[in-house]
């Protein structure tokens, strides 16, 4: 059996150009480089997901390998192809979850005195540097207060208030940001048409902003199906993964019930909101989805009757006829709403409803002298694969 990588390994950015949405990072370094302007340690910190590692490899290619006029390494050069393969004698990387000791850090102090054995720099990269104790700290502090020669130290953390502030001052700090939705999208839509994944714009969509700004954790749900719904076949021919199938297989819930649900909250329309859970209940419903996709329609109500807008309509993807219902709630209570339905706790263990029936009776247990007209949502009918509607 022939060996494969996971996507978010065999689509690891390899230069500068190809990291997504860390525009400002990338410029800065690529300019330092062709000045040769370089720190002797950098702090990466970010979400997870959004390149930090890689920038930080990327930025081992460039010090050690030939570069372009722009900055970027050259992606044929023995070094370059020397570190992708990690086997690269002057790159050494050290997981700080796992090497977080005194002992450690006193062992990778010690071989800093060494010179580069093959390029101009020796680079240390110390992932989640986070998790080293207080000793560790403080004898690595001692390093980076007089850096050896040809020696450069770029720390990554998810966490940097956990990083003592005399090392922060020492480094130069780059924040990665989280990705929007739309970065996300154009790089899985890169990866469907290089791996030939057929897939509908509106799957990915949904992928998108289940990574909550992750490309690795989105590239991890496409790669999840791709293996369920494609023939694996790596051709043109495979069928199109369709919408219904990625909140299928993710667990998100249909959108459509939520926003019903979510009309009878708002009108007060108990009776319907009890019904709707009993028949989600007798269908085999996940109701731990179910309630995830009413707090997420809710936010999106919350933000609506605030005023709030983005350049990306989408993220407020609500009903007409929700939304004009929406205006006529007083913010406070969408607010009583929502902080009762936040608070529910579901246990996976058991089927019961009861934990979301009393949400919604909760949500009555106050009079509202104005109380809109009833507006209800009707649940849009969805087909599956063999045409059947649901």
């Amino acid at each position: 059996m022939s060996e494969t990588q996971v996507f978010y390994r065999k689509w690891r950015p390899a230069l500068f150009q190809d990291i997504v949405g860390q525009n400002h990072i990338s410029h800065t370094l690529r300019k330092a480089i062709i000045s040769n302007r370089i720190a002797h340690a950098y702090l990466f910190t970010g979400p997870r997901g959004v390149g930090k590692t890689s920038m930080a490899r990327i930025v081992a290619k460039a010090l050690n390998s030939p570069t372009t006029e722009t900055g970027e390494p050259v992606s044929d050069s023995d070094t370059t192809q020397s570190i992708e393969m990690g086997n690269y004698l002057d790159l050494i990387e050290i997981d700080g979850a796992s090497n977080r000791g005194i002992d450690d850090i006193r062992t990778l102090r010690d071989s800093t005195q060494f010179k580069p054995a093959l390029g101009q720099y020796k680079i240390y990269i110390i992932d989640e540097v986070h998790m080293l104790t207080t000793p560790a700290f403080n004898a690595l502090l001692k390093t980076l207060e007089e850096p050896p020669e040809k020696v450069v130290f770029i720390l990554c953390t998810t966490d940097s208030y956990r990083v003592p502030s005399t090392i922060i001052s020492r480094c130069q700090r780059f924040d990665f940001r989280r990705l929007s939705t739309n970065d996300i999208v154009g790089r899985l839509v890169e990866i469907c048409k290089a791996e030939q994944i057929n897939c509908e714009l509106s799957a990915l969509e949904l992928i998108a902003k289940q990574a909550w700004g992750s490309l690795r954790d989105a590239e991890n749900l496409l790669e999840q199906l791709s293996i369920s719904y494609s023939n694996g076949s790596g051709t043109a021919e495979n069928p199109e993964i369709t919408e219904f199938q990625a909140r299928e297989l993710l667990g998100i819930g249909d959108r459509s019930v939520a926003e019903t649900f979510t009309s009878f909250l708002l009108t007060s329309d108990i009776k319907s909101a009890l019904e709707l859970i009993n028949l989600e209940t007798e269908k085999g419903s996940n109701l731990t989805v179910l309630h995830n996709s009413v707090i997420d329609v809710l936010r999106s109500c919350l933000l609506v009757n605030a005023g709030i807008t983005t350049e990306n309509k989408e993220n407020f993807d609500l009903e007409p006829k929700l939304i004009e219902l929406i205006k006529q709630i007083p913010t406070s209570r969408l607010f009583q709403i929502i902080s009762t339905m936040a608070n529910v706790k579901i246990n996976s263990d058991t089927s019961s409803p009861l934990p979301l029936e009393l949400a919604v009776m909760s949500t009555s247990s106050e009079n509202f002298s104005q109380r809109p007209k009833q507006t209800v949502i009707k649940p849009q009918s969805q087909k599956s694969n063999n045409g059947e509607t649901s």
